[in-house]
Parts: structure tokens; C-alpha cells; sequence
């Protein structure tokens, strides 16, 4: 009859197509003229020979795999697979630092990488640490001491290798901050009113900056680490360059009151002070962001509580800072204007009761470590702001005697450079502490 000379035509058209085409078919259009033959064979009750597929000539790796939908791979359904077809596996690329940076803390793989044991101690120094910071490619860790010591310590060989007083001036005169300038160089800021560039090596003062007030705190612009800014107890921020000596390069004014910690944000083009001033009138004015080129005042609405902030800790990785508030808790804000609050999010569970208290972030950004009034060392998880880790060092026996009470205050903390597990302390008494 007509249909089926239809068909008979229909077929031996795809037969000669089959013939003529170059191995290089679109898939698509393969599946579909193969699907065609079948559906014409299923339906000719006289003709039982099944039609040739498109695909025969091809290898079993060359031919297109068996599609499986995106809900029976996620499992929602069952399906039955002939075993003769290859299923693809997409191939996932990992990268081990981004893993190890996602990692969650409470994890079995990574609570191992936590510092729980105490692989140094020492209580030397009788007066309060003021700042702890790593050398960033050895094992070096520098302390700056209220008795106006600046130590450098070899801490996995539990030695004090050198120790310098730049700062004496006929009696002790404390230091409040100090950072590694370079591979080589210190800079550090104390009551004396003087900003000292002191070279480890030979043991010298290379360079000396008279702000005309106490400084307070320091912070290095680490794109250009010739430059690096300082506030003191005149609400004046001065930005210095070490290749220019004479004066400072500019001159940010605050609202009022003592800087009280200072940090360039990301990008290095914005500065960020913090001071102690606590009117009802200007308590929003405590935290002022500067344009580093220009000196202009870019916000002065960043935290609108009634709490002062003794230190701030920039991450980069997810461009935004912290805050450590004396409302017993670190906030979060981003570093994208207007610098608004993360309102889900913020790290609670420690004091600080007005002494400055530091926090840290570890070398991978997943834990986030803060000080604490009470004598502890607290450690959070950055992803989710819970606290995994609380340290403490009561009754351990140091190198020169017994320190680490717990009404002892760490004021102070430090995050090994390189090494996640690997933790500073300072406190209130004089003692430093590292754990591993």
C-alpha cells in the first residue's frame, strides 16, 4: 500500500545519509534521525530487521554517553543503567588551598590543625605586652613590652635572640606598638613621642620621627612598606615615608580623643582610625575612614553603638574588617562603601572591659582569634562565628617561674604567618605564651 512504500522510501533515504556522512555528525542531529529509524521500525509490524544505527561505526569510547537528568544524579529517582553503557562522571577540579581555606574547623580533618598544647612560655617581662607580631617568612616572633623592651624570640628553639631598648630615656619608657617594616627593621611608637626605625641586624636606630605626641599605635601600608602611618594621644593620624625623614607626608585629624588602633583597608587608598571619644553627641565620629591620597573624610557613620574599639583586623580575602568592641564582641563590616554591618553575623562570648584587647585572623582565614579579659584565648570559626577552641594557661610553669592566672588579661594575640596551628599570646602580667 502507499505507507508502507512510504516507509520503505523513508529508509533507504537514511540508509544512503548514513553512507555519505563524515564522522565528524553533530551529535544532535545523529540522535535525532537515529531516533526517527527507531521509532519507524517499532512500528512496521512486517519489517523485523532493526535499521543500522548512526553510531555503529564508532568505537564503544567514541560514542555519545548515556544522558542521565540532573534529578536521578542528585537521586531523587532510581534508574536502572544497562551495564554496557558509560555513564559520564563530570571531572571537578580541586585546588588545595582553596579547600583547606573553605575547611570548617569543626571538621575531623582540621581539628588537628587547632593549637591546643603550649610549646613555649616565658615571663620575663613584668609589665604588659602592648603588641605580638610574626616575621613573615621565619619563625621569629617580635614583643613589644610596656618596660620598653622590643625581643625578638626563636620560639620552635624556645630562645630570646636579641632584645633591644630604643626607647630608654633615662627610665623605661613603654612602648605601645611595634611592626616588622622589612626582612630586617622594626618600627615601633611609644610615650616618649618618638616613631624609631630600628635595624635588628646591626642593633641600631636608623631612623627617628618625632610626632610631637605619645604614639599610640602603627600600621604599615604593606604595597609600599617605605610607608607606614601612626596615631597618638592628640587625635592626629600622620602618615610617614622613610625615604623622607623630615616630616610627616600628611596629616589625617580626627574627631577627638586617643587613636586607639589604625589600619590601611583593602586597596591601601583608605585609612581607618579609631579612637576613645565617647560623647552621646559624637559617638559616631569614633571610627572615621580617610581617602589616603587626598586626606578627605569619606565616612564617619560606621558604628553607631556606644562602645569604643580598641583594634582592628582587616581580612582580604573577604574584604571586609573587624572591629573589637567593648560591647563584648567583634563586628564585621565591609570595606565596600557605605562600610555597612554585617547584622547576621559577629563573634560574642568573650570581655574585654575596657583593656585593649587584640584579635587575630590564622594564615588560611578560617578561624578569627581574640584575647580576653578573663585571662583566655578564644578561637572562632570565621565561617559561622562559632567558638572551637578556648584556650587558657593557668598555673603553667614558664621559663623564669609561674605566670598565666586566670584573672591574668591577654591583651594581645598573634597568628603564625604561615603555620595555621600555631598561636601567641602576651597578658596583662608580662608573660607570653605560644601554643601549637
Amino acid at each position: 500500500d502507499a505507507d508502507s512504500k512510504e516507509d520503505e522510501s523513508l529508509r533507504r533515504e537514511m540508509t544512503v545519509r548514513k553512507v555519505k556522512m563524515s564522522d565528524n555528525v553533530p551529535v544532535a542531529f545523529s540522535q535525532s534521525v537515529d531516533t526517527k529509524a527507531s521509532k519507524l521500525s517499532s512500528t512496521d509490524p512486517l519489517k523485523s530487521k532493526a535499521v543500522p544505527s548512526l553510531f555503529d561505526h564508532l568505537s564503544s569510547s567514541d560514542r555519545p554517553l548515556h544522558y542521565v537528568s540532573k534529578r536521578k544524579r542528585a537521586g531523587r529517582f532510581k534508574e536502572v543503567i544497562p551495564s554496557n553503557l558509560k555513564v559520564a562522571k563530570p571531572e571537578i577540579t580541586t585546588f588545595s588551598a582553596f579547600e583547606e581555606y573553605h575547611q570548617s574547623p569543626l571538621s575531623p580533618l582540621s581539628g588537628s590543625m587547632l593549637p591546643s598544647k603550649i610549646l613555649f612560655a616565658n615571663a620575663d617581662c613584668g609589665k604588659p605586652i602592648s603588641s605580638l607580631k610574626w616575621h613573615t617568612s621565619q619563625d621569629l616572633l617580635m614583643s613589644s613590652c610596656y618596660d620598653g623592651r622590643l625581643c625578638i624570640w626563636d620560639i620552635f628553639g624556645r630562645t630570646k635572640i636579641a632584645q633591644f631598648t630604643p626607647h630608654f630615656i633615662h627610665d623605661s619608657s613603654a612602648i605601645l606598638d611595634a611592626h616588622w617594616l622589612d626582612e630586617t627593621s622594626i618600627i615601633s611608637g611609644g610615650i616618649d613621642k618618638r616613631v624609631l626605625l630600628t635595624d635588628v641586624v646591626e642593633g641600631k636606630t636608623k631612623l627617628a620621627l618625632t610626632p610631637d605626641t605619645e604614639v599610640s599605635t602603627i600600621s604599615v601600608n604593606n604595597t609600599d612598606r617605605a610607608i607606614f602611618v601612626s596615631g597618638g594621644y592628640d587625635k592626629l593620624v600622620h602618615a610617614w615615608d622613610k625615604r623622607v625623614p623630615k616630616k610627616a607626608i600628611r596629616t589625617f585629624v580626627g574627631a577627638g580623643g586617643k587613636i586607639l588602633d589604625v589600619e590601611f583597608l583593602c586597596g591601601y587608598s583608605e585609612l581607618l582610625a579609631t579612637s576613645d571619644i565617647v560623647r552621646r553627641n559624637a559617638a559616631n565620629h569614633s571610627n572615621v575612614v580617610w581617602d589616603f591620597g587626598s586626606g578627605a573624610i569619606l565616612s564617619n557613620q560606621i558604628y553607631q553603638e556606644m562602645f569604643t574599639c580598641p583594634n582592628i583586623l582587616v581580612n582580604e580575602r573577604e574584604r571586609c574588617f573587624m572591629l573589637q568592641s567593648n560591647g563584648d564582641y567583634i563586628a564585621i563590616f565591609s570595606t565596600a562603601r557605605p562600610y555597612r554591618m554585617n547584622k547576621y553575623k559577629r563573634f560574642e562570648g568573650h570581655k574585654v572591659e575596657g583593656y585593649p584587647i587584640g584579635l587575630d585572623m590564622s594564615a588560611n582565614g578560617s578561624i578569627i582569634a581574640s584575647g580576653d579579659s578573663l585571662g583566655k584565648a578564644l578561637l572562632y570559626d570565621y565561617s559561622n562565628g562559632r567558638i572551637v577552641k578556648t584556650l587558657t594557661a593557668a598555673g603553667v610553669v614558664g621559663i623564669s617561674g609561674v605566670h598565666g592566672s586566670s584573672a591574668d588579661p591577654c591583651v594581645a594575640v598573634a597568628c603564625h604567618s604561615r603555620l595555621q596551628n600555631v598561636l601567641s599570646v602576651g597578658k596583662w602580667s608580662g608573660s607570653i605564651i605560644v601554643y601549637s
